[in-house]
């Protein structure tokens, strides 16, 4: 597996199941996974034949390792434990990087959790990359703009660029980033650390924020596109500006996104994007890592409004519109012909996959995803 799969993916535990047990809503359950973990009988990892689960070698991959403890219920973590392995999801990761800066006055952004490290780096979410980052001063170098996070800067062919839906988070990408089945490089567009893309009030001007970080990792074309949700709105207005430029779009995937006309009226309270049960988060939590969330909500309220005023203009390029087959088939024809009023005809394809609007980029449903890009990219 370390050979097909980012380093920040690998498994770091393993144990045998007959069956993967599913939520009343078709998900994986994660707490049945963890117990998995803990079915040893003394409550520790399974170790795998590498070598992982490796206790702490010092007092900061230890201080580290008590904070995933903390946050996931999981006891003991080793120094290779991956958290998102262990049952993080994106809120927590927020708390996780708000723990850890608070603990050691440090400024690591949530991005330092799923970036693929340089190789021989390790994992990205573990206790033993953390603690390294955390002795160097706890500050990322900028190597990218902030607004790109390198999930797979490695590979062959033209780079994959994922656009987040509505609050800003790249998480959801991981999954999608380590399919085999994708080639090339995969890059997610994210907001800003400090949550400054409440300041961008309209699709039109994430587009072009958007675009500008793109060229700078990729100056010329062509560009290859994805959109999730809001994303995919947002991937859109990319690609009619290259058009208005005179650059080439090879393709844009518009992955379970949709029209004014489709969308519900906005309340300023929504948080429906927002992966994972966010009052339940908010119960015992500091207020550093409240403070740390609430960028994010004031970003998510501001790109569902977004959405609800973007007015498309017409594009000539190819545009592959993916939708769940869990959706509403009414819905999905209703979506298919109000993207057919501002794409072409003929350059329009529309795919239905298994899975619902947020397990189409969770395993297994992933897997198709990737190999729909893997198809229409060759």
């Amino acid at each position: 597996m370390a050979e097909r799969l980012p380093a920040q993916l690998v498994p770091a535990t393993y144990a045998l199941t007959g069956t993967i047990s599913l939520t009343s809503n078709g998900k994986v359950d994660q707490a049945a996974l963890r117990s998995l973990v803990r079915a040893d009988g003394a409550g520790s990892p399974v170790p795998s034949t590498g070598g992982v689960g490796t206790p702490p070698t010092d007092p900061v991959e230890a201080a580290v390792a008590r904070v995933f403890e903390d946050l996931l219920g999981v006891a003991p973590v080793g120094a290779d434990d991956d958290f998102f392995v262990l049952g993080g999801h994106s809120l927590l990761a927020v708390r996780l990087i708000a723990r850890l800066n608070g603990e050691f006055h440090a400024a690591l952004p949530v991005s330092v959790l799923f970036s693929e490290p340089q190789p021989g780096q390790g994992r990205a979410a573990t206790p033993k990359h953390l603690a390294r980052l955390l002795e160097a001063g706890g500050a990322v170098p900028p190597a990218l703009p902030d607004d790109i996070v390198a999930l797979r800067p490695r590979g062959e062919g033209t780079p994959l660029f994922c656009v987040h839906p509505a609050g800003g988070e790249a998480t959801g990408f991981r999954h999608l980033a380590a399919c085999p089945e994708l080639r090339g490089p995969l890059y997610a567009l994210q907001t800003s650390a400090d949550g400054a893309d409440h300041e961008d009030p309209s699709v039109e001007a994430l587009a072009a924020r958007y675009l500008a970080a793109v060229r700078a990792v990729v100056p010329t074309g062509p560009h290859l596109l994805l959109g999730w949700s809001m994303g995919g709105l947002v991937a859109f207005g990319m690609a009619r500006l290259l058009e208005l430029r005179g650059e080439r779009g090879e393709m844009v995937f518009l992955v379970e996104s949709y029209l004014r006309a489709q969308l519900p009226e906005f309340d300023e309270n929504d948080e429906r994007e927002l992966p994972g049960p966010v009052a339940a988060e908010e119960e015992g939590m500091s207020a550093a890592e409240s403070l740390r969330l609430d960028p994010r909500r004031r970003t998510n309220r501001v790109h569902l409004r977004a959405a609800r005023a973007y007015r498309p203009s017409r594009y000539a390029g190819p545009v592959a519109l993916v939708q769940a087959d869990k959706q509403d088939e009414d819905f999905r024809r209703t979506a298919i012909r109000s993207w057919s009023c501002v794409c072409a005809p003929a350059r329009l394809t529309r795919h239905v996959l298994e899975g619902d609007h947020l397990t189409l980029f969770e395993p297994p449903y992933v897997t198709e995803l990737a190999r729909l890009i893997d198809r229409m990219t060759r």
